[in-house]
């Protein structure tokens, strides 16, 4: 929702408040060259203003004009969240099993490299720890033997930082994905991280039918009234909002494209008046999350869109209502704000979680992107290091070493494979492997010489 109040002429008679439901307004001149605004939905006016006022202040009522408010907002809560996110990496360390925060935290464009470094490390160690132990048929390098979201996760957190998953600790680990068998050992979750994984950079595996065996098995999966589920009988909001952010990629399909218009539907029927969702019969701040990320995702605003406001009410408001500030911890989300049970677990309402806050972190980051026009949360393409290696017959080697801190190409995504290799990237890349910090490097006792001598 959009809106301004303008005075003409000095008069009150002429005070007008233009209300624009689905976009920005805008103006046009008229004939005498005065702006005039031409796409309003609705116009108050006069002693109307005064009246609507005494209306709501009378009624105890809340008059929302929210949009411009709630990105102020959110970005906020986006601020302030990620500062203290961060302070808690650095005290309690960013090893491997804190892929969640990493990659909010790598989206956000934290500087702290100490929190990445530290973490890769981890990871590789992790790796290499692992994948020997690990033997699925055809899944090769898997991390798990049944899970492979466990893959997918690390995939995320690396693709956020700028590292390739097909190079870590000399294993390619997106190799288990040419396993349809093994994608699918843990139901609906498999394929859809598996998409997200691989979508993030565009990894290609050997096998080019993989994903699209995924993206039949979640149609095939979709229920009737439009969403999805785990177990196949009741829709759930979480599980078909994360299916939604796996079928954009494939959205020029047309059956993808009529599955979505059916989910989203389906979602903007199951909001609450209050702008929230419910999984599990608990409203809860990742359903509103996940909502969140599936609209930036497909290009949807969930803070202004007319499916996704109830009651005056936007999911981004919502999910803003679930912000706490804990003694420990600082700035974060609550899963719930009351008392509440979930199978065997219960909640405290209004207490700090640390999968909320992960989530909401990632969902306004989400958020942020849309509104500056930027991609949804899992297209990291940008974060990519390099963009011009792709089926270049060293490309594994590349990747290696650049991994491994050997090489980091020649600026704005680009490595030039064609290009001449000099004798400074040379020293360079043998001062790395040696461990040698080049960026307090002294000033070299020699001058340059020619190529040819």
């Amino acid at each position: 929702m959009d809106y301004t109040y303008c005075k003409e002429n000095h008069l009150f008679k002429d005070d007008y408040i233009y209300i624009s439901y689905k976009e920005k307004l805008r103006t046009e001149k008229d004939s005498w060259g005065y702006p005039r605004i031409v796409n309003y939905d609705v116009c108050i006016c006069g002693n109307a203003i005064i009246s609507i006022v005494l209306a709501v202040a009378m009624c105890s009522c809340t008059f929302v004009f929210a949009a411009d408010d709630i990105k102020a907002k959110a970005q906020t809560a986006l601020k302030e969240t990620m500062a203290d996110m961060e302070k808690l990496l650095i005290a309690n360390g960013s090893g491997y099993g804190n892929e969640w925060m990493v990659m909010d935290l790598a989206l956000y464009g934290s500087k702290t490299e100490s929190i990445f470094t530290d973490y890769y490390k981890s990871a590789e160690k992790f790796v290499a720890d692992t994948v020997p132990t690990i033997n699925v048929e055809g899944a090769k390098n898997a991390l798990d033997k049944n899970k492979s979201t466990e893959t997918s996760r690390l995939i995320l957190a690396l693709s956020s930082m700028g590292k390739y998953a097909s190079q870590i600790a000399g294993y390619d680990i997106t190799e288990a994905y040419n396993s349809f068998k093994w994608i699918t050992r843990m139901g609906h979750m498999g394929p859809v991280w598996t998409l997200i994984a691989l979508d993030t950079y565009g990894y290609e595996i050997s096998d080019t039918t993989i994903r699209q065996q995924c993206v039949d098995y979640l149609l095939d999966a979709q229920l009737s009234n439009g969403g999805w589920d785990l177990a196949k009988k009741n829709a759930d909001v979480d599980v078909t909002a994360m299916t939604l952010q796996a079928l954009y990629p494939y959205r020029s399909q047309a059956k993808v494209k009529a599955a979505a218009d059916k989910a989203f539907a389906w979602l903007s029927s199951v909001q609450k008046n209050d702008g929230g969702f419910s999984s599990w019969g608990t409203n809860n701040s990742e359903s509103c999350v996940q909502v969140i990320v599936a609209c930036c995702t497909w290009g949807i605003d969930p803070a202004s869109d007319s499916r996704f406001v109830k009651n005056g009410h936007s999911a981004v408001e919502n999910l803003l209502t679930f912000r706490v500030k804990d003694s420990k911890n600082g700035w974060g989300f609550a899963h719930v704000m009351t008392d509440a049970a979930s199978g065997s677990m219960s909640y405290k309402g209004g207490a700090y979680n640390a999968m909320a806050t992960e989530q909401a972190a990632y969902g306004l980051i989400a958020y942020n992107r849309y509104v500056n026009g930027q991609s949804g949360l899992y297209d990291m393409s940008s974060q990519k290091p390099f963009s011009d290696i792709k089926g270049n017959a060293h490309q594994a080697d590349i990747e290696y070493c650049f991994n491994a801190g050997l090489m980091n190409g020649v600026g704005n995504q680009k490595f030039n494979p064609n290009g001449k290799f000099t004798r400074a990237m040379l020293v360079t890349a043998l001062a790395s492997a040696d461990g040698y910090d080049s960026k307090n490097r002294h000033t070299p006792g020699v001058l340059n010489v020619t190529v040819n001598k």
